[in-house]
């Protein structure tokens, strides 16, 4: 489901990548989405809300792995969680009213640059919801790293990898060392979601595995 949400519109010639940049998320390729298939678009919005269901369900299990720690570790890192993929969620609808605003610019006979236009201020919410989404990012990922890292928890150590604070931005590092070619494409328009899938599968992994345990039930 994930990645053929927002992934399907990066699907287009690599050139429509640098029409739009975003300080965040690589680019946003609005040609692409201004004449792609609207069934693409509306696939997106739905798929917004339900990562962003599924993601919010996902702070439990995070409760639940460091409840170890501590309960207001765990109870904060939890709602500090929560907040940021509620805001992921958020973040993917205004996403899809930068597609509206191509798709109508295309649609009455205008081109890139006015669709362009027609998206600026969608994008720059974009951007600007996504440097908010930093806040309570920075800090649970604080919380995370000591929690694991120096207390007891259901997850390995080197769990603190996957967080997907750390998965996210090593997008800035693996995205330029590969080829502008289609496969960087798909990639870029899925890191996002790609990132979180990755660090929910692990943790049910390591979750299922911890079994009953009277001494990893939790502290205060």
């Amino acid at each position: 489901m994930l990645s053929c949400g927002d992934q399907m519109f990066f699907y287009g010639p690599f050139a429509n990548l640098s029409d739009i940049s975003t300080m965040d998320t690589g680019q946003v390729p609005i040609a692409t989405m201004g004449t792609g298939a609207s069934w693409r678009l509306e696939f997106t919005a739905i798929c917004a809300l339900l990562a962003a269901w599924l993601y919010t369900l996902g702070a439990g299990a995070l409760y639940y792995a460091l409840l170890p720690a501590g309960k207001k570790i765990a109870i904060t890192v939890c709602i500090l969680f929560g907040m940021a993929m509620i805001s992921v969620g958020v973040i993917h609808t205004v996403y899809f009213a930068i597609g509206v605003g191509a798709q109508n610019a295309y649609a009455f006979g205008s081109g890139l640059e006015d669709a362009a236009t027609a998206t600026r201020l969608a994008v720059e919410v974009f951007n600007t919801e996504t440097i908010m989404l930093y806040v309570p990012g920075i800090i649970v990922t604080v919380l995370f790293f000591y929690a694991v890292l120096f207390k007891k928890t259901h997850l390995p150590k080197w769990y603190v990898l996957l967080f997907p604070m750390v998965l996210i931005n090593s997008q800035y590092i693996v995205l330029p060392l590969l080829p502008d070619n289609r496969f960087k494409v798909s990639l870029m328009g899925g890191y996002v979601n790609g990132s979180l899938t990755i660090f929910f599968l692990f943790m049910a992994v390591a979750l299922w595995n911890v079994g009953e345990k009277p001494e990893c039930k939790g502290g205060n």
